[in-house]
């Protein structure tokens, strides 16, 4: 959903709202003995994209920006 990079277009800001918020229960979540290699691998990338590259750093910080008079963070 992040690397979709819709919340840098103003009007579709409402559709991170969710994984925002709830991505590290949803990682806490994750029985980390069960996942295969591959899927493991996928999950480090994600996070690496959102929090180490320029892209991911602008998507993450503009998602809980003010975007409507009843949704802002």
């Amino acid at each position: 959903m992040f690397q979709l990079e819709l919340s840098i277009n103003p009007y579709q800001r409402l559709l991170y709202d969710y994984p925002l918020y709830n991505l590290p229960f949803h990682l806490e979540g994750v029985e980390r003995t069960t996942v295969p290699p591959g899927k493991a691998c996928k999950i480090i990338e994600g996070l690496y994209w959102l929090f180490r590259t320029t892209k991911g750093a602008l998507t993450l910080f503009s998602s809980p920006s003010y975007y409507d008079e009843f949704h802002s963070s």
